[in-house]
């Protein structure tokens, strides 16, 4: 190896070993998007069932001593909105290591049924270490130097970290502070932002734009742009580009329950002469969890009874009104062709409301005696079941319908000569809307609202 390149990996692997003891090299990941627990403990219990990742990068490729990196992470959802995860991370950089382990939890709070909103905390442990006898053979460095003995680095500390997570449908932010705290040192203003939203189209495209920017404690900030395109949900191609000046490459396959991607970093320009890149790799699995069935209490089971016995009545009473108006209609059917009241320009259909404002409208009833007696028609909204253009069939109907305990009038405009049979009249416009649908559920299926002004 030439002696610019030692130089420059001493002082690279020295340099990543100080900002990766704070920031556990998150900063460097590239599949985050495939294992959002590793970068905020927001998403603990996210996954439907118990999701388990092993995370593998290598920076600086076709250099001996290069940054390798190891993480594990597992997390699941409880009962009551909780979810809990825990993960480890090793992390070799030339003669440095460094290890991590985590306990976290989560909390959601359920604002809509299309928002959501989770918080989530971690500790655990820091310990870095430095593998002395691995540069005691290197020219360029001084062996006798006291700050290079094994125990000047050697160093266990506990720390904390927290985030956010806020989710609108397809809408994705989160905040997360990956060293809050970490014991014996202040605190680290180390932030990460991310946010994505999901595009579907032609039912088996997805097409995710996301962006990252990290507020890093040491260097400068960074921010990755990613698009990414998915197929059925089995296939993924991700293409983006880091402010460091580097692009980045990933694809990935699902398969069931496991997904495997792989991700590519191109080297900067800084580093293009003595590496090759950089290279991750990723394998998921997420095991869906069949909850058991809460035991209910005696009274409970006695609630939920009533209930289904409350929908068995009301089904009962559902079909019988069907088979009536089933009933009604072949009687309506049998009574048009004894009077020959056609179907056809005769009955209002496909329409919701109608509006009626001339003064040649009334309300037609018969008194004891057979004699028709016509009322002034009041304004409101009437709630139609028929129509028809002669006098004799509407009374016929409002007979058959009163068989079937129906109450029904008639409504006559002796302008355009016709004869609306409605059952309701009912001042508030939307509440008579409203009672049109059931109407048309209970099976009057060509019911519409009759507007007189």
């Amino acid at each position: 190896m030439s002696l610019y390149k030692q130089i420059a990996l001493l002082l690279a692997t020295f340099t990543l070993f100080q900002i990766s003891s704070f920031a556990q090299d998150i900063s460097g990941n590239t599949l985050y998007m495939q294992n959002r627990y590793g970068i905020n403990p927001a998403f603990a219990g996210s996954e439907n069932g118990v999701f388990g990742a092993l995370q593998s990068r290598s920076q600086f490729s076709g250099l001996s001593d290069a940054p390798r990196t190891y993480m594990f992470n597992v997390h699941a959802p409880i009962k009551n909105n909780i979810g809990l995860g825990g993960g480890f991370t090793s992390d070799s950089r030339g003669a440095f290591d460094y290890t991590s382990g985590e306990l976290a939890a989560s909390y959601r709070v359920g604002i809509s049924s299309r928002d959501i909103l989770q918080f989530g905390l971690s500790t655990g442990y820091i310990k870095n270490s430095l593998r002395a006898s691995s540069i005691a053979t290197n020219q360029y460095v001084d062996s006798s130097d006291p700050t290079l003995e094994t125990g000047f680095f050697n160093e266990t500390s506990f720390r904390f970290r927290t985030g956010v997570w806020y989710q609108h449908e397809a809408f994705d932010i989160s905040v997360s502070f990956p060293e809050l705290l970490v014991e014996g040192q202040k605190f680290h203003e180390h932030i990460i932002a991310m946010a994505s939203y999901k595009f579907e189209f032609n039912g088996d495209w997805q097409l995710m734009p996301s962006v990252i920017y990290q507020s890093l404690p040491y260097g400068s900030d960074q921010a990755d742009v990613n698009l990414k395109l998915e197929w059925k949900n089995l296939i993924w191609l991700q293409g983006g580009y880091r402010s460091n000046k580097s692009g980045l490459f990933s694809a990935g396959i699902k398969y069931n329950s496991i997904n495997i991607g792989y991700a590519y970093e191109m080297a900067s320009q800084e580093l293009s002469n003595i590496s090759n890149g950089s290279h991750e790799i990723l394998l998921a699995i997420n095991i869906p969890v069949k909850r058991k069935k809460k035991e209910l209490t005696q009274a409970e089971r006695e609630q939920e009874q009533r209930m289904l016995d409350e929908i068995t009545l009301k089904e009962k009473k559902l079909k019988e009104r069907e088979g009536q108006i089933r009933e009604m209609e072949e009687e309506i059917t049998l009574l048009r062709k004894q009077l020959g009241q056609e179907v056809e320009g005769v009955e209002i259909v496909d329409i919701d409301t109608a509006s009626i404002g001339d003064k040649d409208s009334y309300i037609l009833s018969i008194d004891a005696e057979g004699n028709e007696i016509r009322e002034t028609i009041k304004p409101g909204n009437y709630i139609v079941i028929n129509t028809c253009t002669n006098s004799e069939f509407a009374h016929h109907l409002i007979k058959i319908y009163k068989k079937k305990n129906i109450d029904a009038s008639i409504a006559y405009n002796s302008k355009k000569k016709f004869y609306y049979i409605y059952t309701r009249r009912i001042k508030d416009f939307d509440e008579a809307v409203t009672t049109m649908h059931k109407h048309r559920e209970a099976g009057f299926k060509n019911s519409w609202v009759l507007v007189y002004k």
